[in-house]
């Protein structure tokens, strides 16, 4: 079963979504990190839930959807699509 739980990121108000499985798998849609307050909420989220992300999709490359697409391929080296 898949699981979906979110944040809420920078001035535009713009919903990331984790969606994960029992695995531990997740996947990270529209990563609209900012900064590194936001970034770190994120990636201390993941390190607590033991995670392992697997890809970060968007739904649309609207800017306030991107912000945090390099961090997190540099981080997990996972693919973006």
């Amino acid at each position: 079963m898949l699981k979906v739980t979110h944040f809420t990121f920078n001035a535009f108000q713009e919903n990331t979504y984790i969606i994960y499985n029992d695995k531990k798998q997740c996947w990270i849609v529209d990563p609209g990190m900012y900064d590194t307050t936001e970034t770190q909420r994120l990636l201390n989220y993941i390190k607590k839930e033991e995670f392992v992300p697997q890809a970060i999709i968007n739904t649309h490359t609207h800017l306030d959807h991107i912000f945090g697409v390099h961090t997190l391929m540099t981080t997990f080296q996972i693919p973006f699509g």
